[in-house]
């Protein structure tokens, strides 16, 4: 069994999670659609998937700012943050990423995420009149929008690192 090792922004040593179980259990009760997987885990499943959701989490996004220690076991707390509007203290975990990281242990649960970044590309890109082809089968973006919007102010996740519109300049 995992050990939950929670970081606080205190740069806990052995840190491997943003929020241990009784958090995610209280965040995704409320979740019509996570929370009653959630709650069918037992605690070693919800345990090793939150440790995994971190780990995905902090080594696909890509973060503003720097880690406080060079040395942190994790990705945060960081220094330079700021939420939108206010900046964000390097001794705390932002809200935002606890909840992300408990809707990835649910998604990274159902969606085996090797296989969608396979998923997501493309075929073949032609420079003259423009033409794209994208891969035959694609669903879905290698991650879901919802996780994009809750860490987008601290930084750029993977799948919205992708094309920008092309504008003609004469």
């Amino acid at each position: 069994m995992v050990d939950l090792v929670v970081e606080d922004g205190s740069i806990v040593a052995g840190a491997n999670t943003y929020v241990d179980v009784p958090w995610a259990d209280a965040y995704l009760a409320i979740d019509p659609h996570a929370g009653p997987i959630w709650a069918g885990f037992d605690d070693e499943r919800k345990t090793m998937l939150l440790a995994y959701a971190t780990r995905w989490i902090d080594e696909n996004v890509i973060w503003y700012g720097r880690k406080v220690e060079k040395d942190q076991p994790l990705a945060w707390p960081r220094h330079g943050m700021h939420d939108g509007e206010y900046p964000v203290a390097s001794t705390i975990i932002p809200e935002a990423l606890k909840r992300a990281v408990a809707l990835a242990a649910v998604f990274l649960h159902q969606e085996n995420p090797t296989e969608l970044a396979e998923a997501v590309g493309i075929k073949r890109f032609r420079n003259d009149t423009i033409e794209i082809e994208f891969q035959d089968g694609v669903t879905q973006k290698a991650t879901p929008d919802w996780l994009s919007r809750l860490l987008r102010v601290f930084g750029t996740g993977p799948g919205d690192r992708g094309f920008k519109p092309i504008t003609r300049v004469r």
